[in-house]
């Protein structure tokens, strides 16, 4: 099978592009599968890892000063994907594009080795998107952790830092907005 294109950044609009993918898409919990899917969407933006829920205009990346690209990818996965329900949290944050997020906990059952355990606020959904994204209502999008997440059978790297739940793949060219060296952004 030949490799897949490396994706660049700078062919992504602004405002994001929301679009559906057809890619396979899973999330796991040591080994159990607690989503699965083939009918999702991906949010691609320009200069930006759009895989935050709420992003800002200071965390724009500025071309002219280090042209070096990032990317991240957002999916959201249909509540119809995942095997567990959702409870919804009393986090909420804003992105100036997609409207009021709502995050949710989810209860992981008991594996070899390991209670039961609740997460909370590393799953997220727009309730009442904005124009342009009334796709993803009824989807949610899972940061990288503490589950193993996986697009067309590859597991994805954490975004570094924690802060945008971003997707990692092998596919992805450039710097990757969170680690140290994009501090400055």
């Amino acid at each position: 099978m030949p490799p897949k294109p490396k994706l660049n950044v700078q062919n992504f609009p602004r405002p994001p592009l929301l679009e559906k993918t057809p890619r396979h898409l899973q999330v796991k919990w040591h080994g159990q599968t607690i989503a699965d899917t083939k009918d999702a969407y991906w949010v691609l933006e320009t200069y930006h890892p759009p895989s935050t829920p709420f992003p800002s205009i200071s965390h724009l990346k500025n071309p002219k000063k280090n042209p070096t690209n990032f990317y991240q990818t957002a999916y959201y996965l249909p509540t119809t994907s995942l095997s567990l329900p959702l409870t919804p949290t009393k986090k909420s944050t804003f992105c100036e594009w997609k409207g009021w997020a709502t995050y949710h906990s989810i209860t992981l059952p008991f594996v070899e080795g390991r209670r039961e355990e609740t997460v909370k606020d590393r799953i997220w959904s727009y309730e009442s998107p904005t124009w342009g994204y009334e796709g993803i209502k009824g989807y949610v999008s899972f940061y990288a952790g503490p589950w193993d997440c996986f697009v067309d059978g590859e597991e994805v790297k954490p975004q570094p830092g924690d802060f945008y739940g971003g997707w990692a793949t092998g596919e992805l060219e450039g710097v990757i907005k969170g680690d140290a060296a994009t501090r400055w952004l």
